[in-house]
């Protein structure tokens, strides 16, 4: 089922639950409580418990959102049976939950839960977690509002039907990143779940998990070392704990780019989704690039010597569309190469393709 874009009619067009946690666990926890004023009664909450695959607590249930069970432990939700803690339910919309996290809440006797949109909500879980800790998707909770809705009449019917639509937009936003820009099985850019500026930092920060997942998949015996970092410019993903030395008397060479460049110096591959832009940008925006790092703490005469051998390609790099940043700044490393992407070409083939070529594994 796929979702129109928002139009400004709803609340949610506005307020956007994937980029506000905490509005959005207050609200599954207001739908839990049999106390509530939604009309609902025990609906939800029961629907929830099946979905879980957790047994319904007995007696008389209070639902706490934002609890503190101690100094270092703060529930998103947490439901109490007779004021004894029965459950506790940890909402991830926009964010990575851990399973540290949730092995702390852990007690023996409390059940966990998790919600989220997907798995990678919650990326380091072990199979064995995933079990302890079941998953109930934002998806399904959509289902259950409207399942409950339906049969209880509520006085809140529009809001809720307005609000699991919403949350289907959301999901449908992740699914059109995930299928236009890694599976590439859709030509269609994804585009804003609401009206509000969208936290794209996340979403860049998915981008790249599932960039580095799919390369992982295609390339098992191989180690990239892919690191993925946020930073004021935007979020990066590179491989440079695993950068490639280019030792006295040899060369690094890159047909595609026309490269010849005798060592010694160590290179890796920089990819980057820009801050304010990234993968929801409108297409025509330039919101990536894909870079040739070189390292920085070289004899000045090797950096003269590496900077003339990359200006006598020009002719046949310029072409892929690379320049040469005028200036190399301070640092530890600079920028040797640098291709610029419009938001609708910045997919995972032609990355791929340029990644082959800058490590010197031809392609493009």
């Amino acid at each position: 089922m796929i979702v129109n874009p928002p139009t400004g009619e709803t609340l949610w067009d506005y307020a956007a639950p994937a980029d506000r946690e905490t509005l959005t666990s207050s609200v599954i926890a207001w739908l839990l409580s049999p106390q509530g004023n939604h009309g609902l009664g025990r609906a939800f909450l029961t629907r929830f418990a099946e979905a879980a695959g957790v047994p319904l607590p007995h007696g008389t249930i209070e639902v706490r959102p934002e609890a503190w069970d101690s100094r270092e432990k703060r529930f998103d939700i947490l439901l109490c049976a007779d004021d004894k803690r029965s459950c506790v339910v940890e909402v991830k919309c926009k964010t990575a939950g851990s399973a540290k996290q949730l092995e702390r809440y852990d007690d023996g006797t409390t059940r966990i839960v998790r919600v989220g949109f997907h798995e990678w909500n919650f990326p380091d879980l072990s199979a064995g977690q995933r079990r302890r800790f079941p998953l109930v998707t934002f998806d399904t909770i959509a289902a259950i509002v409207d399942a409950a809705a339906a049969e209880s009449g509520s006085p809140y019917e529009r809001w809720l039907q307005d609000f699991s639509r919403q949350l289907r937009r959301e999901r449908d936003t992740f699914a059109a990143i995930r299928r236009y820009f890694i599976d590439e099985s859709s030509d269609e850019l994804p585009t804003r779940p609401s009206l509000h500026r969208y936290s794209e930092r996340f979403l860049n920060e998915l981008f790249w998990k599932w960039f580095v997942d799919q390369w992982s998949e295609e390339h098992p015996d191989e180690q990239w070392g892919w690191t993925i970092r946020s930073e004021r410019s935007g979020v990066w993903c590179g491989n440079c704990y695993s950068s490639r030395t280019v030792r006295e008397g040899e060369l690094y060479r890159s047909t595609p780019l026309g490269l010849e460049i005798s060592g010694k110096f160590y290179y890796w591959v920089h990819l980057e989704l820009f801050d304010r832009t990234g993968v929801l940008a409108r297409p025509g925006t330039i919101a990536g690039s894909v870079q040739l790092r070189i390292s920085n703490d070289l004899p000045s005469e090797n950096r003269e010597r590496i900077f003339r051998s990359i200006l006598d390609a020009k002719p046949v790099w310029s072409k892929l569309g690379f320049r040469a940043p005028a200036r190399r700044r301070p640092g530890d490393s600079y920028t040797a190469l640098r291709k610029d992407f419009e938001i609708q070409d910045f997919r995972y083939s032609r990355i791929k393709e340029l990644v082959y070529a800058l490590a010197e594994r031809s392609a493009v």
